[in-house]
């Protein structure tokens, strides 16, 4: 048995809580261990001079939490990341009690814990830290990092001189600052008639229209994108090419070089978001290698590494480039330079290329999953998707079934939300993968929504 007694000093709150956000932090600094057993609940109450009962809510709230799991007769135990708990696995919730399949985050992999922790280290011993949480005077991030950062997210054919590369805080930061430097307000602005959410919210915000071109299940359609050049005079294009959001559309070759002639006809800018590209190295080349001269590339490590590091690239012609990079200055002065020199010790020690592989493999595990529970309906995806895009059963209107899944705690995406056009994409629903913690509790929210959709609207009763 672990002798381990919380620090409580200073915490407020019920006591119970404050025992198990102990016991989290304790986990989390590596104090404790997996498979270490706790006091039994009499004894660590005795120590605290608290009841029986406030440890077991606390210890049963860290159970909940995937903290812990109790094996009867034995006690409690701290758990092994990465493996469920009994109450995940046998409910297929996560701990805050909601199946999550509407945030769309590559699942992950396993190995980002250490090698994390090493890159901090790393950055946090260097003699020049000082220097890197200082003010940096390069908006777009110092030339050994935008190299680093590149050559992970783009590769290094994506550009011809450094000069070329803007580092932003993430892809939605990238979009906005390429945005601000090719648009004015009121201009209208071209995109997929389902598009990315976070785009909407910009062009909001910089007060510029919308204007969805028609897609299909090969993604933009060259001749409506012809129509819109023609009829709104539009300049500026955002584009997924590869694993498009939501449709998981990835355009094919032919059509990249029919959007590229019609883009240069018209003098259209395309801002390729490549987010997803990693997942899916077998797509044909990017709109910037077709078309460099009218292309701004987006890449971020959201997706590939982790959202929280916030980094990005901006490749963009000199010029182009410049004028992203003063933006970067007048929105946020510079991204973090810690994070930057984080991602880049990733890179040059070649664990971010075996973390981003190590999520495609997870996101190919999960995808799996995802057929073998929803084979039955009308689905687009890609073997190494992140989410889905479905088809509802005739029976069922998408507005009905986000209201009926979210009274069964499971959360999936409205067509609704990504549509530009009016009606686009009319009762379908996307569902993310990389939520749930576990294939245990993916299964179970799968097969929860599988019930869900294969029952009639009018004969549901209340959710349990």
């Amino acid at each position: 048995m672990t002798i381990w007694q919380p620090r409580l000093d200073g915490r407020r709150g019920p006591r119970y809580l404050a025992i198990c956000n102990a016991l989290a932090e304790d986990i989390e600094a590596g104090q404790l261990n997996s498979g270490d057993r706790l006091p039994t609940h009499r004894d660590l109450a005795f120590r605290l001079g608290v009841t029986v009962g406030t440890v077991s809510r606390a210890y049963g709230e860290a159970t909940r939490r995937g903290l812990l799991s109790g094996e009867v007769g034995r006690g409690s135990f701290v758990r092994e990341p990465g493996k469920e708990e009994s109450a995940v696995v046998e409910r297929g919730l996560l701990p805050h009690g909601v199946v999550d399949l509407s945030l769309n985050q590559a699942p992950v992999g396993g190995m980002e814990r250490d090698a994390f922790r090493a890159a901090f280290d790393h950055v946090g011993q260097r003699r020049d830290i000082s220097r890197v949480l200082d003010y940096q005077f390069d908006a777009g991030g110092s030339e050994a990092e935008r190299v680093a950062v590149a050559t992970f997210l783009v590769g290094v054919g994506a550009w011809r001189d450094v000069d070329e590369i803007v580092m932003t805080a993430g892809v939605q930061h990238g979009l906005m600052v390429a945005l601000a430097a090719l648009a004015e307000p009121g201009d209208v602005v071209l995109t997929e008639a389902l598009t990315y959410p976070g785009f909407r919210a910009l062009a909001n915000m910089l007060h510029l229209r919308p204007q969805g071109v028609a897609l299909d299940g090969h993604g933009l359609i060259p001749e409506a994108l012809e129509e819109a050049c023609t009829a709104t005079g539009a300049r500026v294009l955002y584009l997924i090419p590869t694993l498009q959001n939501p449709t998981t559309a990835i355009l094919p070759r032919g059509r990249r070089e029919q959007i590229a002639a019609i883009a240069r006809r018209h003098g259209v800018v395309v801002i390729e978001d490549d987010i997803y590209g990693f997942l899916a190295p077998e797509a044909p080349e990017r709109m910037q290698a077709i078309m460099p001269e009218q292309t701004v590339l987006l890449g971020g490590t959201s997706k590939s590494l982790a959202p929280g590091l916030r980094i990005g690239v901006a490749v963009a012609p000199r010029a182009l480039a410049a004028r992203i990079a003063a933006r970067v200055r007048a929105s946020l002065w510079m991204p973090a330079p810690p994070m930057a020199a984080v991602v880049r010790r990733l890179v040059e020690g070649g664990d971010a290329l075996r973390i981003a592989e190590a999520r495609r493999r997870e996101a190919v595990t999960r995808e799996r999953i995802a057929r073998q529970v929803l084979g039955r309906y009308n689905i687009a995806s890609h073997p190494a998707s992140v989410h889905l895009w479905m088809a509802l059963p005739e029976h069922w209107r998408g507005r009905d079934l986000i209201s009926a899944s979210r009274q069964r705690q499971i959360a999936v995406t409205p067509a609704e939300t990504f549509a530009v056009t009016r009606g686009a994409g009319r009762d379908h629903i996307r569902i993310s993968l990389g939520g749930p913690r576990s294939h245990a509790a993916l299964r179970h929210g799968l097969r929860a929504l599988a019930d869900l959709l294969a029952a009639e609207p009018d004969l549901l009763g209340p959710a349990m």
